[in-house]
């Protein structure tokens, strides 16, 4: 600031960098609180699936509305739900994509990826998936056309050459491959 002048700053030019340098930071730190409001809300989703956890109302709200739909949701599934999201978060992280809310389109590369497990482990990722997006009061992913189109081709194939003979990771949360 060393060449302005102190009367530089009252005049029209100066007032409107000013509003624009105002009119940007203010923006900056909306976006900055919705980026905010977003990890709290995927971090706070990813505690609830912990067993221990399940005495949160919001989840025992969503677990009572899955059971009046004819789903039953168990202590087991919880858990396997929360194995299974782990293995996607490390497969997210390893491609730089985030894992909540998902983008279909990676969910889509995910399970082509892993299709090789059987539509039996699809279902149940797509299931944890659906699960940890609907505590989150995120929307559901997996039904866009692409990730409901790699499941169809995944069953398709299945159908032709059989069950696959590669087991369905056993959910540990170290398990990328």
């Amino acid at each position: 600031m060393a060449g302005i002048l102190h009367d530089d700053l009252d005049t029209p030019a100066s007032e409107a960098r000013q509003a624009a340098y105002r009119f940007e930071l203010e923006a900056e730190m909306r976006k900055a609180g919705i980026e905010a409001n977003r990890l709290a809300r995927e971090q706070e989703a990813l505690d609830v699936m912990d067993d221990a956890l399940l005495v949160i109302p919001g989840v025992a709200d969503f677990i009572e509305r899955e059971r009046a739909r004819g789903r039953e949701v168990s202590a087991e599934n919880v858990r396997q739900y929360k194995a299974d999201f782990s293995i996607w978060r490390a497969w997210c992280e390893k491609e730089k994509v985030r894992p909540l809310p998902a983008d279909a389109a990676a969910i889509a590369n995910y399970l082509i990826e892993r299709g090789d497990h059987g539509v039996r482990y699809i279902n149940r990722v797509i299931a944890a998936i659906q699960t940890v997006h609907a505590v989150a009061q995120f929307p559901d992913p997996t039904n866009d056309p692409r990730v409901r189109a790699v499941v169809h081709f995944l069953r398709d194939l299945e159908k032709k050459l059989g069950k696959p003979k590669k087991a369905a990771p056993d959910a540990t949360p170290g398990d990328t491959k």
